[in-house]
C-alpha cells in the first residue's frame, strides 16, 4: 500500500518502481500513448549499454520512435526532432537526451496527473477485498452425511442440510 501511495508523491518514484512503471504503462496503453514510456525506458537502457553496442541500439530506438517510417512515433516538436537527427551522426549514449527530456516533461505534466486521478490508481490505493459468501439455497439437502458407532455399539447415521439458512440434521439409530 505504501509503495502505491509513494507513486502519488513523485513521478520519479513511479518510474523507479518496476510495478509502478508496469501500472503506468497499462494506463498509457488505454490512452494510446504507451510509446512515450517505452521510448523513455529505451533511452535509459541505452545509457547502460556497452559502448560497442550503443550505435546499433541508438539506431533501433531512432527507427522505432523517431524515423519517418516509425511504427510507434513519439510526439516531439520539430526542433527536438532535428537535434536528435543531428545527434544520430555520432550516436552515443546521450543521443536522445533532448527528446527524452521532452517526453519526460510531457508524461509528468499530462499523463501522470491523469493516472493519479484514474480509477486504476484509486483501485490500487484501496483494493476491494473480495468477500466470499456462502450461498444458501432453500432446499439444499443432503449437505452432510456421516456415520459413526457410539460407545455402546449403536450405529448412528446423520443426514442434514440447510433450509433458509438453518442447518438441520436427522439422526437414524
Amino acid at each position: 500500500m505504501w509503495r502505491v501511495k509513494k507513486w502519488g508523491f513523485s513521478f520519479d518514484d513511479l518510474l523507479k518502481d518496476p510495478l509502478g512503471r508496469d501500472q503506468f504503462a497499462r494506463f498509457l496503453a488505454k490512452e494510446f500513448s504507451q510509446e512515450n514510456l517505452r521510448f523513455w525506458i529505451a533511452c535509459q537502457e541505452l545509457k547502460a549499454t556497452a559502448i560497442s553496442k550503443v550505435p546499433a541500439k541508438a539506431q533501433e530506438i531512432y527507427n522505432e520512435f523517431l524515423s519517418e517510417s516509425s511504427h510507434s512515433p513519439i510526439n516531439v516538436d520539430s526542433k527536438v526532432r532535428e537535434v536528435t537527427r543531428k545527434n544520430m551522426k555520432g550516436a552515443g549514449r546521450y543521443t536522445f537526451d533532448s527528446a527524452q527530456d521532452h517526453i519526460y516533461t510531457l508524461m509528468r505534466s499530462d499523463s501522470y496527473p491523469r493516472f493519479l486521478k484514474s480509477d486504476q490508481y484509486k483501485e490500487l490505493l484501496n483494493p476491494k477485498k473480495k468477500v466470499h459468501t456462502a450461498h444458501f439455497y432453500p432446499f439444499s439437502v443432503l449437505v452432510v452425511f456421516f456415520s459413526f458407532s457410539s460407545l455402546f455399539g449403536v450405529k448412528v447415521v446423520c443426514f442434514g442440510g440447510y433450509y433458509y439458512g438453518f442447518f438441520f440434521c436427522f439422526f437414524q439409530c
